[in-house]
């Protein structure tokens, strides 16, 4: 049963490839989803019923593991939004000051070049780095490029910026 049962999941892999692929339009997004479902189904075959068809128990996996990345990625960003928001609104004593600080951050992101300016605010706004690239129509590690290269101009042009603890 083993070996009949991990050569059976051995054949299904590139199906599951091509499933996980149009889940995450990422490559190596989808080979670490693979990876996950192949893990998960190989810790659990004692829970596979034999007779049932082992395609749909695999999708099932792969489904659900997408799922749960789906959601800790989205709790994630929500936090960062939240967090980020918060420090505009109000963590310092004077709320004038950190006003007038979210008001220079947002200028200065205004005078970056437009490509970076707009891969940047995308990733702010909480876009995964290839649903930025094909919105611009720009190879993933350009994009990731470009934020990177963004952030560094920012952190350049608020250096004159004193932030007291």
């Amino acid at each position: 049963m083993t070996l009949n049962f991990e050569q059976s999941v051995i054949e299904k892999t590139a199906l599951l490839q091509r499933i996980a692929f149009s889940l995450t339009r990422n490559r190596e997004n989808a080979e670490d989803l693979v990876q996950d479902t192949l893990l998960l189904a190989f810790k659990n075959k004692h829970k596979f019923a034999p007779g049932t068809q082992l395609g749909g128990w695999l999708y099932t996996i792969l489904r659900n593991s997408f799922i749960n990345k789906y959601r800790k990625q989205k709790v994630r960003q929500d936090l960062n939004r939240q967090t980020y928001a918060a420090t505009l609104e109000t963590t310092a004593p004077d709320r004038t000051d950190s006003l007038l600080m979210a008001t220079h951050i947002r200028q200065k992101i205004a005078e970056l070049p437009l490509a970076f300016r707009t891969a940047l605010e995308m990733r702010i706004d909480g876009y995964q780095y290839a649903e930025i690239a094909e919105a611009s129509q720009e190879p993933i590690g350009t994009i990731k490029s470009r934020i990177h290269l963004a952030k560094r101009m920012l952190r350049e042009k608020l250096d004159d910026v004193c932030v007291v603890a």
